[in-house]
């Protein structure tokens, strides 16, 4: 309404109000007209030259409409607020503003493509994005935030997302309008109103009534508008600006709020702009996803990469040039949580090539990457070194690790001031790009103060370890001890004991590490309780040849290393190694039968039939040993299993009846937890087996889990081996029991993962096939193929190299069926083991 009363008050003047000259005239003219005064500088703001934050008041507009021929403001209303656009003209607004959205859209769409570093060709759609804001989009809600710290990939995120709605045909009739905040800040102060800036944006200004109209029937065939704001965050600098801008956005959502599910508005914004937009809202009801219990610890209403999402990112970039393809079951959990933060996926991918393929288990290289070039190469890297320095001192001192008062750090570094050297800058590039956050916290008299937290923890951990070391003159076992001694009460300690031994491993300190098991039980329960030192382990030959012999002799690393880390995963390969040398130096019929049963599923996983022909000799009786843990029990019974299965004894059914009946006398001893485990160790005999029948039998009994809401990891993979061997029996895909494996294929055992994980890829394979998505399916046989090879259970490669035979010859691929099939049989060959029984 605003807008046409300036162009009547324009068309009563004669001329555009163009200059701030103008006005003056124009003061003159309404009170020679009609013998009442408006300023000249009320005509200013009203007209855009001069900025404000209200809106005109009713003498104002009183006064324009009195000098425009009508009685007063209502008058004005009463005759020109209904007069919409009809018919043909509503279609040619509406055209006009999507052409010209498109066009802006586009537009911004590229610059963002250019803008990231993988290439935009490689980046991925987000999963949870398309999700959420279908979901969005379909709701009564008028707003939704997208919020996470810098290079968490949010334009880079809508970019895609906008890029593949305009291209669906479903969606033509919509508008969609994405601009970054920053044309807010540059365009805006020449309309006093959010919605007049929005209409002259789209070239529209003389359809004042445009999102008034949008309740109306006569415009719902032609869809909906979708507005876009992207880095909400870039205003932050110009705070009575962007003031001006927040109230504005407010205003137009509360406008339109009745139009729910019609307008739509999505804006991306890191926390600490987010979070100040978002207390002046005035109409918090209308926001969807914004409620703080949205929001996790790294101040993200938005998860990080899934492993799917880090794989295909993978098979976008590095794995199209490297010889051999990278997968994420081969890096470490660590290396996995790093990774998952879009800025390090990105910094992986760049550095990644031939010669730094160790970087694939080294988080350390990764992390000292990070702070190289987001720190110490970096703009202003002195005065960004001097804050976190400062935070890492006053909070570790405190017991608040990572944490601090803003108005500590304030007084001594001058981080508030613009003019006051480079500290303002240093501070905010990191509050920019994530490092560091902002959060409002109460204390017990009910007062307001602003803390600073170092956001990106390991990068946290690895500079306060940088600086123990220094201030311990060095890396010997005294600092293992006095991390242990300075951190006991803090959930510091285990990370950083771990993080001291990968750097004393990657630096060959086979003097400090030789000691490493003389530290407490609980330090080094917490410790291993990690995938790190393990992980570390497995790198390196020479550092493994000469601490494992050493450990195996150890009685403290013989409990906490070797017989609490039953590492299935990598039990055919590095791992192995370690089993070999813990038998070396075992004494007791508990220790001996442990070690023989994980080197005998060893043994059988890679197809050494030596195992077979002496398994017997290393295992006389029926049952297993009482004194080992249910899963090396049930892990017993697996090697017993395939034993009978390779040399075709008619004895195997028996020896599945007997597990089934052993577990019965045991369940009072074992309890739940116990129960589970036991299943699992049994579940690779029957897999390897393939007596899927007797697997979905013994499984039944996890189908309907009684507390679904507590499952173990165990739990959540004898539950996928279940409804895979029920769909084996009856071939029928339910997309609501699909979509449950997916999400429990990425939570399963933390060092027994691999077998479900071929088992579930093959199965989503032939769901991918069932659909019609054939090249989705060859990837995901590819990639079981791929995690067999990995882990060396050269009995699960060949089963899915005859699988991808199969899928190859139903994609009338012949030749590949015929290679792949003379490949498998290669490599069973020399085995001795029957192929067909594979």
């Amino acid at each position: 309404m605003l807008q046409g009363i300036k162009g009547l008050v324009e068309l009563k003047y004669g001329k555009k109000i163009t200059y701030q000259k103008d006005c003056t005239s124009l003061s003159y003219s309404i009170l020679e007209t009609a013998g009442l005064f408006i300023s000249p500088s009320t005509l200013r703001r009203l007209f855009g030259f001069l900025s404000t934050n209200s809106n005109p008041s009713r003498a104002s507009l009183d006064t324009l409409s009195q000098y425009c021929g009508f009685a007063d403001w209502s008058d004005f209303i009463t005759k020109n607020g209904n007069e919409k656009p009809t018919g043909n003209g509503i279609l040619d607004f509406w055209q006009a503003a999507q052409a010209k959205a498109h066009t802006l859209s586009k537009k911004y769409c590229e610059t963002i493509k250019k803008q990231v570093p993988i290439n935009f060709s490689n980046t991925v759609i987000r999963a949870f994005a398309e999700e959420r804001l279908t979901c969005f989009l379909k709701s009564e809600y008028v707003a939704t935030p997208l919020v996470g710290p810098g290079g968490y990939g949010k334009s880079t995120l809508l970019a895609g997302w906008v890029t593949k709605y305009m291209l669906q045909d479903v969606n033509r009739n919509d508008i969609v309008l994405f601009i970054p905040a920053a044309a807010l800040e540059n365009t805006a102060h020449t309309w006093p109103f959010f919605d007049s800036w929005l209409l002259a944006l789209l070239d529209i200004t003389s359809c004042h009534n445009f999102f008034e109209c949008m309740g109306e029937s006569l415009y719902a065939p032609l869809g909906k508008f979708i507005l876009i704001i992207d880095a909400l965050d870039e205003l932050t600098d110009v705070s009575t600006k962007s003031n001006k801008i927040f109230t504005g956005l407010h205003q137009f959502i509360k406008q339109v709020s009745s139009e729910g599910q019609r307008i739509k508005v999505i804006i991306s914004s890191r926390y600490a702009t987010w979070r100040h937009f978002f207390n002046e809202s005035v109409s918090r009801e209308v926001w969807y996803f914004a409620d703080e219990t949205y929001f996790a610890s790294s101040d993200a209403n938005m998860p990080p990469f899934n492993d799917r999402e880090i794989q295909l990112v993978l098979d976008n970039t590095i794995n199209r040039s490297s010889p051999v393809r990278v997968v994420v079951e081969e890096l470490t959990s660590n290396i996995l949580q790093i990774i998952s933060y879009p800025n390090y996926t990105q910094l992986f991918i760049q550095i990644f090539n031939p010669e730094t393929t160790h970087l694939i288990g080294d988080r350390l290289d990764l992390l000292n990457e990070f702070v190289s070039k987001e720190l110490h190469r970096s703009q202003y890297s002195e005065e960004k070194m001097d804050i976190l320095d400062k935070i890492i001192d006053i909070s570790t001192s405190n017991g608040t690790p990572g944490v601090m008062l803003k108005n500590t750090l304030k007084e001594i570094y001058p981080i508030h001031l613009k003019l006051a050297g480079n500290y303002f800058q240093a501070y905010n590039q990191m509050l920019s790009y994530g490092i560091i956050g902002e959060e409002n916290v109460e204390n017990r008299f009910g007062s307001i103060s602003i803390q600073v937290k170092i956001l990106q923890w390991p990068v946290f951990e690895l500079l306060l370890l940088q600086k123990l070391i220094q201030q311990n003159k060095g890396l010997d076992f005294s600092l293992f001890k006095k991390i242990e001694d300075d951190f006991s009460n803090s959930p510091l300690m285990p990370n950083l004991i771990c993080l001291l031994f990968e750097m004393a491993y990657k630096n060959k300190n086979i003097e400090a590490l030789e000691k490493f098991f003389a530290l407490s039980d609980h330090t080094l329960q917490l410790a291993l309780s990690q995938p790190s030192i393990p992980s570390t382990l497995q790198r390196d030959d020479h550092m493994r040849n000469a601490l494992i012999p050493h450990y195996a002799k150890d009685r403290k690393a013989r409990q906490f290393l070797f017989q609490e880390v039953v590492n299935i995963n990598s039990i055919s390969t590095s791992w192995r190694f370690l089993i070999y040398n813990y038998l070396q130096n075992s004494y007791n019929e508990q220790d001996i039968f442990f070690a023989n049963t994980m080197l005998c599923i060893s043994g059988l996983l890679r197809l050494d039939r030596s195992w077979i022909d002496k398994f017997s000799d290393f295992f006389p009786n029926n049952i297993p040993s009482h004194r080992v843990s249910p899963y090396i029990q049930g892990l017993w019974f697996s090697c017993k299993i395939i034993c009978q299965y390779f040399s075709k004894s008619d004895l195997i059914d028996d020896t599945i009846s007997l597990s089934e009946k052993y577990s019965k006398e045991q369940l009072s001893t074992w309890g739940r937890k116990g129960y589970s485990q036991y299943y699992y160790g049994l579940t690779i005999g029957l897999i390897v087996s393939q007596k899927y029948h007797s697997l979905y039998t013994l499984l039944n009994r996890f189908s309907s889990p009684a507390q679904k809401e507590s499952l173990s990891s165990v739990e959540k993979a004898l539950i996928l081996l279940y409804e895979y061997s029920k769909w084996l029996g009856k071939p029928a895909y339910d997309l609501k029991t699909m979509l449950k494996i997916q999400t429990y294929m990425s939570e399963m055992p933390q060092w027994n993962s691999y077998i479900p994980l071929i088992v579930g890829d093959n199965w989503y394979a032939m769901y991918s096939l069932s659909l019609g998505k054939a090249e989705r399916a060859y990837e995901l046989m590819q990639k079981s193929v791929e995690i067999s090879n990995l882990a060396g259970y050269l009995v699960f490669e060949v089963r899915m190299l005859k699988t991808l035979n199969s899928l190859l010859l139903s994609l009338g691929e012949p030749k590949k069926a015929h290679d792949c099939e003379d490949f498998a049989k290669g490599l069973v060959d020399k085995t001795g083991i029957d192929f067909n029984l594979l």
